[in-house]
């Protein structure tokens, strides 16, 4: 089940706190797509907030269900490869 199936949301929290730190441009869309996919909701805030600071011409937020959601407001080759 893991802290998240265990309603630990405070080691969860903290896990993902410590967790932001590895966060890189190279490695943050795998991680948001695992932390999506596992339910790492919120691992998967951190890797938004990272995508937000690259300033790679979108903006990245997730809604209530927790869906990404990907605005783009200036076309920039970083964020398709950011994706791709």
């Amino acid at each position: 089940y893991g802290a998240a199936g265990l309603e630990m949301s405070g080691l969860v929290e903290y896990c993902a706190e410590v967790f932001k730190r590895y966060i890189t441009p190279d490695n943050v869309a795998e991680l948001l797509k695992r932390s999506l996919t596992h339910g790492w909701y919120a691992l998967a805030k951190h890797c938004v907030e990272s995508i937000n600071r690259m300033d790679v011409g979108i903006t990245c937020s997730l809604t209530a269900a927790f869906k990404l959601e990907i605005e783009f407001y200036r076309y920039r080759f970083q964020a398709i490869d950011l994706f791709e």
